[in-house]
C-alpha cells in the first residue's frame, strides 16, 4: 500500500470529518491523482435536459456516487467544490457529490485532467462542447 493510500485509509477510518477538514495539503498532485482515479472509475459528466419541457433547457453536470460519504468528503476537499447529498434510499443507501455549473465543471476538468484516462477525458470534452453548442443555440433562438 502506498503512503498516500495508507493516509487516505487512515482518514476514512477517523470517526469524524473534523480531521478530514483540518488536513492542509488537499491540492497536492498525489491527492488530485487519487481524485482523478475515483472520478475516472465512478464519476459521470454529461449534459442533461431539465426545467420546463417547452424550453428543453440543457445543463451540464458531473457527479460521483458512493456508499461511504467519507470518500466523497475527501474528493470534495481535493477538487474544491461541489455538494454532497444523501443518503438516498435505494437497495444500498448512497451519497452523491455533484456540480452543475460550467465554471465548476471547467475547474474540475482542470484539476483532474492530467490523470484522467482517455475515455473520461473524451466524455468531459464532449459534454462541455455539447453544452456550449446547445447554449449558443438557445441564445440564437431567443432573438
Amino acid at each position: 500500500m502506498s503512503v498516500l493510500a495508507a493516509h487516505i485509509a487512515s482518514l476514512l477510518e477517523s470517526t469524524g470529518r473534523r480531521g478530514i477538514k483540518s488536513h492542509k495539503n488537499w491540492a497536492s498532485r498525489e491527492y488530485r491523482a487519487w481524485a482523478a482515479g475515483l472520478f475516472d472509475g465512478e464519476g459521470y459528466v454529461g449534459v442533461k435536459s431539465g426545467g420546463c419541457s417547452a424550453s428543453n433547457k440543457k445543463y451540464l453536470t458531473a457527479s460521483v456516487s458512493q456508499k461511504d460519504r467519507r470518500a466523497l468528503d475527501i474528493f470534495q476537499r481535493v477538487v474544491g467544490s461541489g455538494k454532497i447529498r444523501g443518503p438516498y434510499r435505494t437497495k444500498n443507501p448512497v451519497y452523491v457529490w455533484s456540480v452543475s455549473s460550467l465554471s465548476e465543471i471547467l475547474r474540475l476538468f482542470e484539476c483532474l485532467d492530467s490523470w484522467l484516462g482517455p475515455v473520461k477525458h473524451t466524455q468531459f470534452v464532449a459534454a462541455i462542447t455539447t453544452f456550449l453548442h446547445s447554449h449558443a443555440e438557445q441564445k440564437r433562438g431567443r432573438r
